[in-house]
């Protein structure tokens, strides 16, 4: 099973070491080695990177009338759902666990009404809210299914300076993307 670390809420998988090659021959090498590594990173990795998408209300006058003094039956109707208007917000998360965990940022399931989920391999499941933190930005989590595809955590001292990390993930509902950087 991959190892991946979970930094402000982006899946970054530890990877290990890439020697280098010296000479024309060897870089071409070296770029062919990083692109199939890529991947088979990807293929091994991605049925269990996730889509989110949410709907939200946010009343129309969300911080517009503060401090104004309106009488009450407006108030009361700018807070009900008719004042309101629905907001659609995508993210992408991760499977931690075969019974339907993910992981995800907080930022998009904040004031959620509703969420889906869509899984790589074309299902689309609702989602319920276990926990979340908006100071770490993130939350967790949970569909109903049953030996779906997971990636387990590691651990954050296992992590060095100048480490290659890949992040995966599915943003806007599309194919899964992936992304090289350095710690």
């Amino acid at each position: 099973m991959n190892k991946i670390l979970v930094v402000n809420s982006a899946a970054l998988l530890l990877l290990g070491p890439i020697f280098l090659r010296s000479g024309i021959a060897g870089e071409r090498s070296l770029i062919s080695q990083l692109e199939q590594e890529t991947v088979e990173i990807v293929r091994r990795c991605g049925p269990a990177v996730v889509s989110v998408t949410t709907e939200s209300v946010y009343p129309y006058w969300w911080g517009k009338l503060e401090g104004e003094e309106l009488p009450a039956w407006i108030e009361e109707f700018l807070k009900s759902d008719l004042g309101s208007r629905k907001r659609c917000s995508t993210g992408t998360g991760f499977l931690i666990s075969p019974d339907g965990k993910i992981l995800t940022t907080e930022s998009v399931v904040a004031r959620a009404r509703q969420i889906t989920v869509a899984l790589e391999d074309g299902r689309v499941l609702p989602a319920q809210v276990l926990g979340k933190s908006p100071d770490f930005n993130i939350a967790l989590l949970k569909v109903d299914g049953k030996d779906l595809p997971c990636l387990s955590l590691g651990r954050s001292s296992a992590v060095r300076g100048g480490a290659r990390v890949m992040a995966l993930g599915r943003p806007f509902g599309l194919a899964t993307s992936a992304y090289w950087g350095v710690v």
